[in-house]
Order: C-alpha cells, then structure tokens, then sequence
C-alpha cells in the first residue's frame, strides 16, 4: 500500500470549527488554489493564535451555536477533520462577496468551497 499525501490548510479559530462542525461553506485567502486541488481532500488545522477570535461576536450572529473561547482553542494545533475541495470562486462574485463568511473575514480575493 503507497501512503497519500494531504495538504493540509491552517484556519485559526472560530473560522476552522465553522467550517468543519459549523455553517461556513467557503474559505477565502490571498494565493490563488491550485485549480487541480479540485476534488481533493485536505486537513483543516487549527492554527495556535488566537487574535481572530475577535472576530467570535460577529460569527455568533451567523452561527449562534459558536463555542466558547475556551473549548476552540482546546484544538489548537490539531487537524480537526476533513474536507473535500469542491470549488474554487472569484471571492469578488456576487453570490461569494453576498456570503456572510466572506464579509467577516474579508481575507482575499479567491475562495475555495468544500
């Protein structure tokens, strides 16, 4: 048996848990994927700051189930599952841009959807 290879994509809390366990259905960075990525799978890490979780009042009111600061940053710096590249969008689109998600983080021009 030949071991696979995963990529592996660091999203700091909360937005790592929303997009596993929560309502957040894109990610959004600055680099633009590799449009083979499509398809594939990667490791969704949980990065060890915890400056974006300034952003957790804002998240509440698109995901009202958020946990507490505490129980996110029990993640940090573990894979905390899976995801399957479905997409990748111009994060300018309107139907991108409109995402709730997207106008939180604001953090790039290109986005990819699991």
């Amino acid at each position: 048996m030949v071991a696979g290879r995963f990529r592996a994509l660091t999203l700091q809390q909360p937005f790592a848990s929303a997009l596993i366990f929560g309502p957040k259905r894109r990610d959004t960075r600055r680099f633009v994927p590799d449009m083979a990525a499509v398809g594939s799978w990667i490791c969704i890490h949980v990065g060890r700051s915890s400056r974006q979780l300034k952003h957790r009042a804002p998240v509440s009111r698109i995901w009202p189930e958020v946990p507490e600061r505490g129980t996110l940053m029990e993640h940090a710096g573990a894979v905390i599952g899976l995801a399957r590249i479905a997409a990748i969008e111009d994060a300018k689109s309107e139907h991108v841009s409109s995402d709730p998600w997207t106008q939180v983080t604001q953090s790039g021009d290109h986005a990819w959807s699991p």
